[in-house]
């Protein structure tokens, strides 16, 4: 339990009806049909709130034949969840962030280096993507970029809590945009 929803849930029994809103926005961007059969690896660095993105994400690719590995960072152990929605589709590491904001692209980033020592790793044929809060994500680009991967092959969708869901409060505005009901389908660096 965390807060006055998750409360609610615990006092549920089976056979209970509850109603859900959403899933507001857009998804995030998908590699074209006719760069897909280039693409042999995702790399998915998700952080916070982006653990509600990175499971059909990866399916999408896993379906296609493609290598998924996501690196998750949080605070404690939320990525339980998320490990269990990814199982059989990708390799996944949750990495807890211990007071240090972005361990998990930390670890993605020697992860990469140890990869790349072993066998040359070809970042030509991989496809990053970024989802969660602005800090985790700009960490993750820079990471992105200095492991030698093209702009237009790192993709960010910002991730952002929202209040009303339904873009009248704005509190999910980001850059002029409410992210609640339009996302992002720009590969930004």
């Amino acid at each position: 339990e965390k807060g006055e929803t998750t409360a609610a849930f615990a006092l549920l029994t089976p056979g209970d009806i509850i109603y859900i809103r959403g899933i507001y926005g857009a998804a995030a961007p998908s590699v074209p049909d006719a760069q897909a059969g280039d693409i042999k690896r995702i790399i998915i660095a998700a952080g916070g709130t982006g653990l509600a993105v990175a499971p059909k994400l990866a399916e999408e690719h896993f379906l296609k034949g493609t290598e998924v590995t996501v690196y998750y960072g949080g605070p404690g152990e939320e990525g339980e969840s998320l490990r269990i929605a990814l199982e059989g589709k990708s390799k996944f590491i949750s990495v807890p962030d211990k007071g240090i904001p972005g361990r998990a692209v930390d670890v993605m980033l020697q992860d990469l280096s140890e990869t790349r020592g072993q066998e040359a790793l070809d970042i030509s044929n991989t496809i990053f993507y970024t989802v969660g809060p602005v800090k985790f994500m700009d960490k993750a680009a820079r990471a992105f970029e200095k492991t030698g991967a093209a702009p237009e092959k790192i993709f960010i969708s910002l991730e952002t809590p929202t209040l009303c869901g339904v873009g009248l409060c704005g509190a999910c505005s980001c850059g002029g945009r409410l992210t609640c009901r339009e996302g992002d389908r720009k590969s930004v660096v």
